[in-house]
């Protein structure tokens, strides 16, 4: 039981680490390269439902899923640390 308990705080730890070091959405960092990879995607948001489409080799739509999703991955990081707090 224990052994779960440290599994899930290791992930949690992780997520929070990669989650902290993602971009903002900020293309003036990126190289032309990756500029064009974002430039193939893109993000739509429906009734609640947010919409990713991607396309191009398996490391540009893992590229282009990450980046455009950063705030995403930022914004529920941050209600899930907020919930931990209340619910421990």
């Amino acid at each position: 039981m224990s052994y779960r308990i440290i599994v899930a705080l290791l992930i949690l730890l992780s997520v929070k680490i990669y989650a902290d070091n993602l971009p903002t959405n900020n293309t003036d960092k990126l190289t032309t390269e990756e500029q064009a990879w974002i430039a193939k995607a893109n993000l739509q948001k429906n009734a609640g439902w947010i919409i990713v489409h991607t396309e191009g080799t398996p490391m540009e739509r893992g590229f282009q899923h990450g980046y455009i999703l950063a705030n995403e991955f930022k914004e529920a990081w941050r209600v899930a640390s907020y919930m931990c707090v209340q619910t421990t």
